[in-house]
């Protein structure tokens, strides 16, 4: 049985980099899609993910909601909410807008990021204060860097390296191949690609596996910090 301390203890917002990613298209190696992943940790289902890719002509919109279910609803609640836009600019996105909206109970935050590429700047808005910074040629926010993975896999690069605008400040996303694995999921046989990302000094650690049959979308995620295990499964593409 899982406590309240559990229960609340689950970190939603970590989740954000539970990805979700698409095929061959023109423009650029990642097409539309509507994917949807079932999360669980302690033996129980805590939520659902669904992500959504659009793409018109040059423009894309990406959203990711993450929504509790069940008991860890009833203990926990909550709703995190992401949206990334911008355009595509040989094969790469690059954002000019992204939003998080995060909801707990009557509690309301919201985190924006304007990306002025004619200016080199990023502005940050987020409980009730400013800030700016320059802009890498490179940058992208949080949720959309996770496209511009799925490029890099398909294209068999080795630099799986990003510089992530969060939290007022450019952050250095490093992610390592660390070999390959074939999952059983929903009764079928799926080859992967193991990735790992974790920070030094930290017992953080996030693990992808991503099934080239399914255009590198990732089929399984594990999140672990110290002893807890967050999993998310991939229930439904399209």
């Amino acid at each position: 049985m899982v406590n309240r301390d559990q229960a609340s203890g689950v970190r939603w917002t970590v989740l954000a980099v539970l990805l979700s990613m698409g095929g061959v298209a023109a423009d650029t190696d990642v097409v539309p899609f509507d994917a949807t992943y079932e999360v669980r940790a302690h033996g129980l289902k805590l939520g659902e993910m669904h992500r959504r890719l659009n793409i018109e002509k040059k423009q894309y919109q990406f959203e990711s909601t993450l929504e509790a279910t069940g008991i860890a609803a009833v203990l926990n609640g909550g709703r995190e909410e992401e949206i990334s836009s911008g355009e595509i600019v040989a094969g790469k996105f690059r954002p000019s807008r992204y939003r998080h909206r995060r909801t707990r109970g009557k509690k309301v935050t919201e985190t924006v990021l304007v990306f002025d590429w004619s200016r080199e700047q990023i502005e940050t808005t987020a409980r009730g204060q400013v800030t700016r910074l320059e802009a890498p040629a490179d940058a992208v926010d949080k949720l959309v860097y996770q496209l511009t993975l799925s490029h890099d896999l398909i294209r068999s690069s080795d630099a799986l390296n990003y510089a992530i605008a969060d939290d007022g400040r450019i952050k250095s996303y490093r992610w390592q191949r660390v070999g390959n694995e074939t999952l059983t999921i929903r009764g079928e046989q799926i080859p992967t690609t193991k990735l790992a990302y974790s920070r030094s000094k930290s017992a953080r650690q996030t693990t992808l596996w991503c099934a080239p049959d399914y255009h590198y979308v990732p089929v399984k995620i594990q999140y672990q910090d110290g002893g807890s295990i967050t999993t998310a499964t991939l229930i439904r593409y399209r």
